[in-house]
Order: C-alpha cells, then structure tokens, then sequence
C-alpha cells in the first residue's frame, strides 16, 4: 500500500442547486455553524466574505433540489483502492488559462473544467495524496437558482489501513474567475474507513462557483 495515499474521494458530486421551500434566511436560522478554520493557500486571492456552512443529512427536507453536476469518475479506471497509478498525470498546465482551478485533462472526467493537486486514478475513484496537500475542485457551476442555496454531496474514505482523517471542503463564488471572489464558508467533515456519503450545505452561490474538498492533515 503506498502510505503517501491516504483519501479516497469519490464525489459522486450531486452538487444539487437550490429548494423550492427553504428561502437563505430559514436556512441560516437552522445552519449549525462548523469550526472556523484558516483560509486556505489555494482561496488566498478569494475576498474573506465567510458566509454560513452545514453539514445536513437530506437535503430533500429542504425542498426538491436541481442536480446541477454529477460526476463518478468512472473514467479514472488504472489503479485500484490501496494502490493508487501515481504514474498517471491526471492534470495538465496547458488545459486552460486557469492551470491553478481548471487543469485536469478532460478525458478524465465525464464534465470538462475539473482541476486538482496530487490527485491520481484508483479503479474509478480519485485518491488524494498527502504531500504538499491533496486537493480536488469541480469545474464552475452555476448554482444561482433557488437564492444560491446549494447542497455539496460526495462519496469518500480513507485509505486501507488508515484511520479517521478530516478534510476540509470550501466554496467561492469566482465569477468567472475575475480577481476578487467571494468565499461562501468553509467547514471539517471527519472522513472514516468505510465508504460514506457526505452532504455540506452552502448558500449565497452564483454563476461560477468553485467547490473544494482539500486535505486539512498529513500521515506518512
């Protein structure tokens, strides 16, 4: 097993746009609000508008939701759980003008506009590396409908062998990567050895917005 890999992420990304019965006000009154946490390197150009985060188990309790993204990442079919091809180069600087956020090469996805860092293919899902920090954001998604309320969802776990680890998952609002963004919050979600779905709720969303799940600690 390489050591260096230690979270799976599977974002079968129904990143759902939007409820028909929950306006941005209900939901900042019922928002659990998680542990504030440091901006990250990769949001350092983002304007710190820190805005409300929670973790929520249906997201239909809300309304009827508009799956704006998906993604299985079926694609990404060399390597398997515990033994990641860390000689696939999944990213590529001459994808885009944007080689930071949208770099990963489009074959690999079935929605053009992924990027990450240290991300390498393990039998249809993406295993995050630790060094240096693994991370993985979706292309920019248009997540205005509904008041910009918006429901993050993924599949993930940790590596065989290793135990509990958190990451962090943050959103920006980009508009259509201009210099200033405004961050929509950001909050820990402990991931665990077996598979689980995760569901992060954001609003306050726009035409292009970024999400980002990112490794927040190290094991060798």
């Amino acid at each position: 097993m390489n050591t260096n890999i230690y979270t799976l992420i599977a974002l079968g990304l129904a990143a759902v746009a939007g409820t028909g019965q929950a306006t941005a006000q209900q939901l900042t009154k019922r928002v659990v609000k998680t542990t504030a946490t440091e901006q990250r390197m990769d949001f350092a150009k983002a304007k710190t508008t820190m805005k409300n985060v929670m973790r929520v188990q249906n997201p239909l309790a809300y309304g009827d939701s508009t799956t704006v993204l998906y993604e299985d990442f079926s694609n990404m079919y060399e390597g398997s759980i515990g033994n990641p091809d860390t000689s696939v180069e999944l990213t590529s600087d001459t994808v885009s003008s944007y080689p930071f956020w949208i770099n990963m090469i489009p074959v690999y996805t079935h929605v053009p506009g992924w990027g990450g860092h240290n991300i390498y293919p393990a039998g249809e899902v993406v295993s995050t590396a630790d060094n240096d920090g693994g991370n993985l954001n979706t292309p920019m998604l248009d997540c205005s409908k509904q008041q910009g309320v918006v429901f993050l969802e993924f599949k993930a776990r940790t590596d065989d062998g290793v135990a509990d680890q958190p990451i962090i998952v943050e959103a920006a609002e980009t508009y259509n990567m201009s210099p200033t963004w405004d961050m929509l919050g950001s909050g820990t979600v402990t991931v665990t050895p077996e598979w689980q779905t995760y569901t992060v709720s954001f609003y306050g969303a726009g035409n292009y917005t970024l999400f980002n799940p990112t490794l927040t600690s190290y094991f060798a």
